[in-house]
């Protein structure tokens, strides 16, 4: 996206299984993307969010929203959601976060 997207409409509630959200249709401008537009799906579950980005080749993305919102429920993305979740839930995660490299912060 080369210059600033343009809103299509007010954004409204989503749910995608127990995570609530909005979506938003916005224009995608630029002289490559003429005829494209986008539509932005967020979500979240306490301090996790997920956010996704759909590019479509015509002026309506809110068309595809019940599919997009249809894949997001899916049990792929949603099994993945609760994987990423539980792991940043963890009470204690120092044991993963050195065997992958991460140095805690000392709180000052």
């Amino acid at each position: 996206m080369d210059d600033k997207p343009s809103v299509l409409g007010p954004g409204h509630p989503i749910a995608v299984a127990w995570m609530k959200g909005r979506s938003r249709s916005y224009t995608v401008a630029g002289p490559f993307h003429a005829g494209q537009s986008a539509l932005a799906v967020a979500f979240n579950d306490h301090c996790d969010a997920i956010v996704a980005t759909v590019v479509v080749a015509h002026d309506r993305p809110a068309i595809i929203e019940p599919s997009v919102i249809e894949f997001l429920n899916s049990r792929t993305i949603l099994g993945w959601a609760e994987g990423v979740g539980a792991y940043s839930r963890r009470s204690d995660r120092r044991g993963l976060m050195s065997a992958i490299g991460t140095k805690r912060t000392p709180k000052t």
